[in-house]
């Protein structure tokens, strides 16, 4: 499981702020709603833009910092090619190599575990390391990852 304390790995990114509209975990994917604020990325396969919760390194804060509703959110839009950390949800177990989709609550799962009602539109990553959180207890963790282009 990848420890770095920063959300952005490597690549070419644009550093934008927005107010949080709900709680926002650093690593989130994250979108904007009709009020221009972020929100945890809403559609499991949905479309989405590269857009992540940050760590509020400015305040000294890290990974177990989260936002709270009304908080400024330091926001990178990234690139397609770009490495960065995702949250995994639990009871995902994951190879190097497998797609990532939006789980819909801001996290990702493997790409043919969504719903059987999803129809998956965006390939949001693929997975540049193994973590398996399938046991009994597990809980969300982070994930190395290279970003894919938008559908």
């Amino acid at each position: 499981m990848s420890s770095e304390n920063n959300v952005h790995l490597k690549g070419t990114f644009q550093h934008e702020e927005y107010r949080a509209a709900d709680d926002i975990e650093p690593a989130m994917l994250i979108e904007l709603n009709s009020d221009g604020e972020v929100i945890p990325h809403s559609t499991e396969g949905g479309r989405a833009e590269l857009l992540f919760a940050e760590i509020n390194v400015l305040n000294g804060e890290d990974m177990e910092d989260d936002y709270e509703d009304d908080d400024l959110v330091m926001c990178n839009l990234e690139l397609a090619g770009n490495r960065v950390q995702l949250i995994l949800t639990a009871g995902e177990d994951v190879d190097i190599g497998d797609m990532l989709i939006s789980a819909g609550d801001g996290q990702v799962i493997e790409n043919g575990n969504e719903d059987s009602s999803t129809t998956v539109v965006q390939i949001i990553a693929t997975a540049l390391e193994a973590l398996d959180l399938s046991a009994s207890g597990a809980v969300d963790g982070l994930i190395e990852a290279r970003l894919m282009p938008g559908a």
